[in-house]
Formats: C-alpha cells, sequence, structure tokens
C-alpha cells in the first residue's frame, strides 16, 4: 500500500453494533461490491451507515436503526490501514481510530485508540485531517475560509436517494455553493489551499499596507511644515506649553499667598501614602520581571522541543523509507555461518528468520507515529505563540510600570525628600513642571526627526506596494493553472459520463444516444447534457449516476486526480427504473471499473439484482429478504 502515488480509499470491513454485540458485519473488497436484497430490508441503511463512519454527517435515521449503537470499520488507504468506531448518538459525534486492522484493535480495548473531532479544532487535529493526509488528500479550504471537510467529500462519493436526481452532490439544507466549488475543484485535482495562502497573503499585505499608509498619513499632518506646507500646528502647541511655563512662574513669585500654614498636616498624609504607593510598584516591577526571565526560558524549552519533533519526523520518513529498501534485499548466504539459504516462500516471509511481514501493519504503525509528531508539532507552536505574546504583554506592561516608577520616584524626591515644607514642595512641584516643559519644547524644536519616520514609511509603503503587486501576480498565475487543470479534468469526466450514456440500451432516451457532452457545475449542483437538463425521472436518475461514475473513472484514468477512487451509489433503480435498465447501468459499473489502469471500489445497492453478477467476485452477504434483513438483531 505505501508504494501509491495517487489518492485511495478502501472499505474493507463494515461492522454494525446493538448492545455490544454486532447485528451486521460483512467485509468488502477492492472492485465491484454489490448488496442486493427485496426492497425495504435494509440496503440503503447499510448506504446510510458506511457514509457515516467515513464522516458524513447523518440525521435521517430509519427506524429500523434505533437499536443500533455503534458503527465500525476497517478501510486501507495509501498510508495503511485504519479503523474506525463511531457512536450513532445526535449531534457531530467523534471519530475514535486505531492505525491498524479492526482484530488488532479489539485486542488492544479503549488504548490505542484515538478520538478525532468531525471538525477541526484549534489544538488537536480533526478526522479529515487524519482521514486525507492517510489517503494522500491535501487540505484544501473554500473561498468563504470553510475547511472542506470529509463529510463535503463524502456528499459528491454517494448518490443516494433521497437527494433529486438533478443535484450532483447530496442534498442537505443549508448548503453553500463555495463548499461545492471547493470540493469541486479538490477532486478534480486542483490544490485550492497554495490559492488560499495566497488570497491570505494578499489580504494580509493590503491591511498592513493600510496601517503603515494610515500611520504616513496622521504623521504628515501632525507635521505639515516638513513637505512645505505651513509649521502653525506645531508653533501653537509651542505657544501652548510657554503660556502654562509663565502661569508656573507667575505660581512660584507667588508662594508666600498660595500657601497657608493649615497645609502641614496635609503634606505628610500625602508623603505616607506616597511611600505606600512607590512600595506597590516596586513588587508589581519585581514580579513582571520575573514573569518575563520565566517566559524567555519556557520559549527557548518550546523552540529546541519543535526543532526535535520536527527533526524526529525526518527520521521517520527516512527510517520509512530505509524499512522499505531493506525489506527488499534478499540474502542468499546466511551473514552469520556463511551457509546458503533456501530460497523465500513468499514476499511475505523473512528471507532470514523465516517469520510472516506484514507490510499493511508496518505502514499503519507509522502513520500513527507521523500524525502524533504532527500533533505535538501543531500544539507547541501554538503553545509558543501564547508564551510569545505573554512575553511581549508583559514587557510592555514592564516599561509602564518603570515609568510610572521612576516618575514618581522624581516626584517623591522633589516633594518629600528634598522639601522640608509645604512651601518647599510647592516650589518643588513648580519647578519640576518647567523641567518637563522644557524638554517637551527640545523635542517639538527637533521635530524634524520625524521627517526621516516620514521617509521610511514611504519606503515601507513603497515595498509593500511591491509585495502586494507580486503576490496578486502569484494569483494571476495559480488561478490560469486552476483554470487549465479545471478545463482538463472536466473535459476528461465529460467524455468518460457521455460514453456511459451512449451505452444506454434501453431506448428510453433519445438524447442519450447522440451524448456529446456532460456539463458538471459543482457551483450550481446540476448536470447537464448538451445543455440541456430535466429528463424523465429514471433518465435524470440515470444521468447523475453515468456523471458520477464518469467522475470516478476519470480520477482512475488521471493520477492527477485527488479523488479517493471510492464511490457508494443507492438509487440505481431510483424513480421508475426498469429491471433492464438497472441491469445495464450495473453491467457497465462492472465493465468501466474493471478495465481501468487504478486500483478503485465501487459499492452499490440494489433490488433488481443482474443475475450474470450473481457471482462471489462481486455480491456482499446473502440476498436480503423480509424474513433476512441486512441487520440482525436475533
Amino acid at each position: 500500500m505505501t508504494d501509491f502515488d495517487h489518492s485511495f480509499l478502501r472499505l474493507d470491513r463494515l461492522r454494525v453494533m446493538a448492545r455490544g454485540k454486532p447485528v451486521y458485519d460483512q467485509e468488502f473488497h477492492a472492485g465491484v461490491n454489490i448488496i442486493r436484497g427485496e426492497n425495504s430490508v435494509g440496503k440503503s441503511t447499510i448506504a446510510d451507515f458506511i457514509f457515516f463512519i467515513l464522516g458524513g454527517e447523518f440525521k435521517e435515521w430509519k427506524p429500523a436503526t434505533a437499536r443500533v449503537e455503534e458503527v465500525q470499520a476497517q478501510i486501507s488507504t495509501p498510508r495503511g490501514k485504519l479503523s474506525l468506531r463511531r457512536e450513532k448518538v445526535e449531534g457531530r459525534p467523534p471519530v475514535w481510530v486505531y492505525f491498524g486492522d479492526i482484530e488488532a484493535g479489539g485486542e488492544h480495548g479503549i488504548e490505542g485508540w484515538e478520538k478525532y473531532p468531525i471538525y477541526r479544532g484549534q489544538s488537536n487535529l480533526s478526522f479529515t485531517e487524519v482521514l486525507f493526509r492517510s489517503m494522500l488528500l491535501p487540505e484544501a479550504q473554500s473561498d468563504g475560509a470553510s475547511n472542506i471537510t470529509s463529510h463535503q467529500l463524502m456528499r459528491l462519493l454517494y448518490s443516494d436517494q433521497r437527494t433529486p436526481a438533478p443535484r450532483l452532490f447530496r442534498f442537505e439544507s443549508f448548503d453553500k455553493a463555495t463548499i461545492r466549488t471547493a470540493v469541486g475543484d479538490l477532486i478534480c485535482g486542483i490544490r485550492g489551499f497554495g490559492l488560499f495562502e495566497v488570497e491570505l497573503s494578499i489580504r494580509e499585505l493590503e491591511s498592513k499596507f493600510a496601517a503603515v499608509d494610515s500611520k504616513w498619513s496622521a504623521l504628515l499632518n501632525s507635521f505639515p511644515d516638513q513637505i512645505g506646507v505651513t509649521v502653525s500646528a506645531i508653533e501653537s502647541e509651542i505657544d501652548g506649553l510657554e503660556n502654562k511655563k509663565r502661569k508656573l512662574t507667575a505660581e512660584i513669585e507667588g508662594v508666600d499667598d498660595a500657601v497657608s500654614s493649615d497645609q502641614n498636616a496635609s503634606f505628610f498624609k500625602d508623603r505616607k501614602q506616597a511611600i505606600a504607593k512607590l512600595q506597590a510598584l516596586r513588587q508589581s516591577l519585581a514580579t513582571t520581571s520575573r514573569k518575563v526571565e520565566s517566559s524567555k526560558l519556557e520559549q527557548m524549552e518550546l523552540k529546541r522541543f519543535i526543532d526535535h519533533l520536527t527533526q524526529s519526523l525526518l527520521i521517520l520518513e527516512s527510517a520509512e523509507r530505509t524499512a522499505q529498501v531493506l525489506g527488499s534485499i534478499e540474502f542468499s548466504h546466511c551473514p552469520s555461518c556463511l551457509q546458503t539459504l533456501s530460497s523465500k516462500v513468499d514476499d511475505d516471509t523473512c528471507h532470514l528468520c523465516g517469520q510472516e511481514i506484514d507490510q499493511e501493519v508496518s505502514a499503519s504503525r507509522y502513520n500513527y507515529i507521523r500524525v502524533d509528531i504532527e500533533l505535538q508539532i501543531k500544539e507547541s507552536r501554538q503553545l509558543l505563540a501564547q508564551e510569545l505574546q505573554g512575553f511581549s504583554d508583559a514587557k510592555r506592561h514592564y516599561g509602564k510600570l518603570q515609568g510610572n516608577y521612576e516618575q514618581l520616584t522624581a516626584e517623591f524626591a522633589l516633594k518629600f525628600e528634598m522639601s522640608n515644607s509645604p512651601r518647599e514642595a510647592f516650589l518643588a512641584e513648580r519647578y519640576s513642571a518647567i523641567g518637563r516643559i522644557d524638554k517637551e519644547l527640545e523635542q517639538l524644536r527637533r521635530s524634524i526627526q520625524r521627517a526621516t519616520e516620514l521617509d521610511e514609511l514611504s519606503a515601507e509603503k513603497e515595498r509593500l506596494n511591491a509585495d502586494l503587486t507580486r503576490a496578486k501576480d502569484q494569483r494571476t498565475a495559480l488561478q490560469k493553472a486552476a483554470t487549465r487543470r479545471r478545463s482538463s479534468a472536466l473535459r476528461l469526466v465529460s467524455s468518460k459520463a457521455a460514453a456511459i450514456l451512449r451505452m444506454d440500451d434501453s431506448g428510453a432516451q433519445e438524447e442519450f444516444k447522440v451524448a456529446d457532452h456532460v456539463d458538471l457545475s459543482f457551483e450550481d449542483d446540476a448536470i447537464l447534457l448538451d445543455g440541456l437538463a430535466n429528463f424523465s425521472e429514471s433518465s435524470n436518475v440515470f444521468l447523475k449516476n453515468a456523471a458520477i461514475l464518469g467522475l470516478h473513472l476519470a480520477a482512475c484514468a488521471d493520477k492527477d486526480f485527488f479523488h479517493p477512487r471510492f464511490a457508494l451509489f443507492d438509487n440505481i433503480e431510483d424513480k421508475g427504473m426498469t429491471p433492464s435498465r438497472s441491469h445495464r447501468f450495473q453491467e457497465l459499473i462492472v465493465k468501466l471499473t474493471t478495465e481501468t489502469p487504478l486500483p478503485n471500489q465501487v459499492i452499490f445497492t440494489t433490488s433488481m439484482m443482474n443475475p450474470e453478477l450473481e457471482l462471489d467476485d462481486y455480491v456482499i452477504g446473502p440476498h436480503y429478504t423480509e424474513d433476512n434483513k441486512t441487520l440482525d438483531f436475533g
């Protein structure tokens, strides 16, 4: 399984549990899988359970499933086997995953199983991320920044009975065209996440440019004289400070009239309060300083741990490749005694010790370790970001405290340490205020320094504008590449689907005989044949299934599709389909999927079983009847 260079998913086993016991337990295989039986015996229910265990969101459970407690499955992916468990409860229950086959998972009990939510969170991986990475599907997002989930993907792979035939996706009430478009692009092989990252970069650059431009404009408006306009704003501020200085000087000259003997008592009270305030500030400074130093150490540890995890991930990939290479080396002589070794029995047996080797178990273990390391890296980076933010906040707070402490210390020294009476304190306060005003006046007169800042901001604006232009050019290039890939992929899908329609020999729809172009509109959730839609009910069903199967076959012919090569049909004889037409479509599924160069899996249900396909290579379980339904509650 590890040699796959394309996306792939296969259901190996499905088990439905009630009161701790299986009420349905069947193994599936690669290729075509047929669940057949009479009407109303639970075939659609099994299809719904498959949709559900693969991450689908499901609410419309049939009454027959009331006693079902849990759905279990074993699936195969390019990165090994995964075993899944999901409770049938209200809401969006998580999926429990065991990295290996379901029998081994059962032997481990709860240990070894990892719980993953359906949707992405801030601190942990989701089931979608685990499944997509195992299937070699890239993560993708829509234009609205909504992540594509396994549920959204399965909506395009599951053709069910509840959805109106003209619709391409499985129906749901709150549907978004942006999500459907993103799913369609992903399936067709467009790496939408790269385009999304460029869009994010553009938004970020535009935000930075706006912030710099705003700061530049504000600074320019504050100092208009630096571009040859007027200095009135600066002179006005200088005049205001000079007036304050003259007022303070007058108060100093009239000190004897301003200070009375009654102010002595309040002088010592104010001194005591000022001492208490200084002590509290010193304590806050010490506490904040310890927090800053502690944060520095924590950042160093987190960075070392992230580097260690990143290196471990590289070592893991190297180890997996090395194991694959060494596993293919065949020894002719024993490295210990040099005796000639007998030829190997088969590829799954060790050449030296004769022990059986399970490559899929090994791949599953590597996948489990890989997912675990990736989760730790994600969590550690989030912790480091939080630590950096806390460190920045603590430093700003420390600077503010330090400034307050220095100012209060200076005021205390002037008012209480250098003054022995309210009169001296009165004079010290005024002289101190005059000193501060003189400093402000000096800074204003050196306002030329601000012109330098204006020049720097102008250069930053030019740099950001150049980066923004490059990012927009990159977006245009990616959009053009996506358009080319989308056009190429949909042409292949169209040719496959049209060929299926032309092979419909029922004669029920004349347009199918000369079918030329099948247009799949993911955005509009619609299917058109040569520009036409809304044929007879049974023909609409045939057209939809031809489109879904055409998409599947195109992916099996072109490795560049990000399609799991998996399809689920529960409607091939819906809406008045005749037995002969249903039989023909069943024949086409078997014929066309077995001719594809890439391995794939198609599962479909039918109450009109084609007798020529009643073979062990295709059928799953018995022919279900009213007396022998799919769910056996005993």
